[in-house]
């Protein structure tokens, strides 16, 4: 057992009273955040449906470091692209933070071969879609396209990771883009302010905890020469994968990749270098304004990384606690005591350790002391040993489930090797998470619950 898995770190609870302030201990994420952040940036959802083993996943790797990750299907009329880069706010240099997001908007403008609104002119043409996607451990360009479009797609990808264009101008527009999406972030969820409170308090040292949308003054003092040196570094082959499902032939797939994107100058991976977390000892708290009127509290702690192999039990455990409306926490918050008209949570997969959380809103005139006193009751019951091979039994069920019904579509299939490329490190270990689940003991969940160890303040 790692050392890790020996230490459970305390992490932060974010509190959001009726007088609209927030405290926070452990902590968490908004509910509109949770999906995206589950579904789309922890360890990938795979799928072991008939048409994933027609054919397997094939990868390979070009001289200059690109892997590529390929799966034929044809159970989509659409072929699913993903480029992804392993570039995250982690390797955003000191002094620099929104720098990535900065670079998500630079790559979206377009590249040295391909003006402004060509890439878009050219998906759209063919009925396709595309999207980007930023992580704290990876940044995603997606597309969606017919098979006749697959030539033209894969030579603007391989033009943009070899060319994009930073110019003052592009660089400005960008800045502005990010501002902008953090104004439309807090805006549109007002519990925002809670998810920054989340990581800066959990990651006090790791740079999880910085904001993603970046320090505003360090965002507008980023230059072209900034935004040059750092792509450079972080979008270039050897530091992306290709990972695409789809109508081809693999074999004739790799011949043209390996034209297109094979002589793309190449340095070496680059190495991230993240100061480790320090055991949190005692609980942290911090008090926020916030114009909402609904009071919430968030509790979370530090949990091993995605990779780790007791991280598909502590998703189990999440989902006995407080995972759906049959789960111990909900039918505690919600359904018997009335003090909370919604509870849920989950586990949270990344790099390094991530997190489990709880979160309740709690009903007009209820004291949020109340609703903590329960969740932290129920996690010491938890603790004491007091599951049942029933609870077990629905929990995995609950999660077997999504495996088999979510992330069946050509694009889930490519997001999940390019995900379980990074965070797993091996790009088909999603294919084993079902056999992972069933394979899940009462004696693990009793391992993995000395994990969420709770400290109260006096």
């Amino acid at each position: 057992m790692s050392k890790l898995v020996q230490q459970a770190q305390l992490g932060v609870r974010g509190i959001l009273t009726s007088s609209q302030k927030i405290s926070t201990k452990p902590c968490r994420v908004t509910f509109g955040l949770i999906v995206v952040l589950f579904f789309l940036a922890v360890a990938p959802e795979g799928t072991q449906g008939k048409e994933a083993s027609k054919k397997a996943p094939v990868d390979t790797t070009f001289s200059n470091g690109l892997t590529v990750l390929a799966l034929e299907d044809r159970s989509d009329p659409l072929i699913s692209l993903w480029i992804t880069y392993r570039a995250g706010i982690p390797d955003e240099p000191e002094g620099k933070s929104g720098i990535m997001k900065v670079a998500v908007e630079i790559m979206k403008s377009g590249s040295r071969g391909y003006r402004k609104g060509e890439y878009s002119r050219v998906i759209h043409s063919g009925g396709g879609t595309f999207a980007t996607f930023s992580s704290w451990d990876l940044t995603c360009y997606i597309s969606r396209f017919p098979k006749n479009l697959l030539r033209d797609v894969i030579l603007m990808e391989a033009d943009r990771m070899e060319s994009p264009l930073i110019s003052r101008e592009r660089l400005i527009d960008a800045q502005v883009a990010v501002r902008l999406d953090r104004q439309r972030y807090l805006k549109n969820d007002p519990y925002g302010v809670v998810v920054d409170a989340l990581f800066a308090n959990l990651y006090r040292e790791h740079p999880y905890g910085r904001s993603r949308f970046g320090d505003p003054q360090e965002l507008s003092s980023l230059t072209v020469a900034d935004m040059k040196s750092w792509m450079r570094t972080w979008y270039q082959p050897s530091n992306a994968i290709v990972s695409i499902v789809g109508d081809f032939k693999t074999s004739e797939l790799f011949e043209e990749l390996a034209e297109i994107f094979g002589d793309i100058p190449s340095s070496e991976r680059p190495v991230r270098s993240v100061p480790q977390e320090a055991p949190q000892e005692s609980e942290s708290r911090t008090t926020l304004p916030s114009s909402a009127t609904i009071p919430i509290f968030i509790t979370g702690y530090h949990i091993p990384e995605a990779s780790h192999d007791d991280f598909v039990p502590l998703r189990i455990l999440a989902s006995i606690l407080i995972g759906e409306k049959s789960s111990r926490v909900y039918r505690k918050l919600v359904v018997e005591s009335g003090k909370s008209y919604f509870a849920a949570g989950d586990a949270l997969g990344m790099n390094d350790p991530g997190m489990i959380f709880f979160y309740a809103f709690m009903n007009k005139g209820e004291s949020m002391a109340d609703g903590e006193a329960i969740l932290y009751d129920e996690l010491e019951t938890v603790k004491a040993g007091d599951i049942s091979e029933r609870e077990l039994i629905i929990a995995k069920n609950r999660l077997e489930a999504e495996i088999l019904f979510t992330g069946t579509s050509a694009s889930d299939k490519a997001r999940q090797m390019a995900f379980s490329s990074i965070l797993d490190s091996d790009p088909f270990r999603w294919l084993t998470l079902l056999d992972r689940v069933q394979a899940v003991t009462l004696d693990d969940i009793t391992r993995v619950e000395n994990l969420v160890e709770i400290r109260r303040e006096n």
